[in-house]
């Protein structure tokens, strides 16, 4: 069924410059029954390095039960989930904060399963992720607070931190403000507690030096080694979510036959970046980031790889005005250099997270998480499999309406 309410903005690159229909809207997390302004809490997680935010642990964790399996890779332990037929291709996910373990990602990657690719998480973090109970945690911090009186609103009797109040009105609204209060503040405790030695232990995410971009090139390298055995892999793409983009854009950016040069030149990746050396063949051969932080051109400029990118509604880590520098930086790859495809897709009324950690009770997330994901499996299709060979080069248009 078709939303007619609802636009999602498709750049291909090449294509005749359009502008954006940028839309007023806050950094939010959609609830039930109510919007979260991230901004209240970012004050309190000041210590996370530079392109981190409160959006980026920010979200909701999904039901269903994921069917692969950790194994070793190239000396990295990594989730796998592999297809019943194989297309012969790979895709390799640099996840979010929430790491390998996180089940939202694992789901996703049995999804690429179903569409004939192998699946493959790193785990980066050395199964010490950021823990999902964080998420939890901001949402205590982000509710409105609660005041001496009983509270009136279309919920029905929602009261302290969402609760359904129980006894008809018996509840005492001066314990219901103490409780709500108490509740924000052992968050607050358990945040500080950890979310800052975990950022300063793991560091930031490229372009940054950083010394993790190395496990990729080892489970590249174990990968197309046919490590896994079954349907040999021939080309290999990668998909990085938040602060897992950041590794897609420097694999993106490596020449061919060398694991030695950084993104952009910055020589990120230390300590074993040279176990990978290609064979003179591309380390990557497609990519797709979503909601990554993307700075122009620093992020772009030396990408030599098809690319699709998953914008959020004015998402700090890719604005607006840098989604329109980006799409002509990109023009440009494309038409003078040879490089590319690339495709920018925005999604009106999303937030930054959605593709991932996306509410699925909302139906705008839920259609748009859907429609990332489908559009991700057919990037991948046209650039590393056969059959999908020519479909990278059929024509797209520019705005497409969503379906639910």
């Amino acid at each position: 069924m078709a939303c007619p309410s609802l636009r999602w903005h498709q750049h291909m690159m090449p294509v005749q410059s359009r502008g954006l229909h940028p839309r007023r809207c806050l950094p939010l997390v959609r609830t039930r029954s109510r919007k979260v302004d991230v901004r209240a809490i970012s004050e309190a997680l000041g210590s996370a390095p530079d392109g981190m935010r409160p959006c980026c642990m920010m979200g909701h964790v999904s039901d269903g039960v994921a069917r692969g399996s950790f194994q070793s890779i190239g000396g990295v332990d990594c989730y796998v989930s592999k297809p019943k037929a194989s297309n012969g291709a790979a895709i390799v996910i640099a996840p979010d904060i929430f790491g390998a373990q996180f089940i939202n990602t694992q789901l996703i990657a049995d999804r690429m399963a179903d569409a004939g690719f192998t699946a493959v998480i790193v785990d980066y973090f050395d199964g010490s992720p950021l823990p999902t109970w964080v998420m939890e945690c901001l949402l205590e911090l982000s509710r409105p607070e609660l005041v001496a009186r009983p509270p009136a609103d279309a919920d029905g009797g929602i009261g302290s931190g969402g609760q359904q109040q129980e006894g008809g009105g018996g509840s005492n609204p001066v314990a219901d403000a103490v409780v709500s209060a108490l509740r924000k503040v052992v968050a607050l405790v358990r945040i500080l507690a950890v979310v800052p030695a975990w950022f300063a232990k793991q560091g930031p995410p490229p372009p940054a030096p950083t010394a993790k971009l190395h496990l990729y090139e080892g489970v590249l390298a174990a990968l197309k080694s046919g490590i896994l055995g079954g349907t040999p892999i021939t080309k290999v793409g990668a998909v990085g979510y938040c602060y897992g983009g950041g590794f897609c854009l420097a694999l993106a950016a490596r020449p061919e036959g060398s694991a030695s040069s950084g993104a952009g030149g910055s020589g990120s990746g230390s300590g074993g970046g040279g176990q990978y050396t290609g064979s003179g063949t591309r380390l990557i051969d497609a990519f797709s980031v979503a909601h990554t932080t993307v700075k122009v051109p620093g992020s772009l400029e030396q990408l030599k790889v098809p690319g699709l990118f998953i914008a959020a509604d004015q998402d700090a880590a890719f604005p607006d005005a840098e989604i329109a520098r980006a799409r002509t930086l990109l023009d440009g790859l494309h038409w003078q250099q040879g490089v590319g495809p690339f495709s920018i897709v925005h999604y009106p009324g999303t937030f930054h997270g959605f593709a991932t950690r996306g509410d699925p009770r909302d139906p705008l997330i839920r259609a748009a998480k859907e429609d990332a994901l489908t559009r991700q499996l057919a990037w991948f299709t046209a650039h590393l499999t056969q059959q999908g060979a020519q479909a990278a080069h059929a024509p797209a248009s520019t705005t497409q309406l969503c379906a639910s």
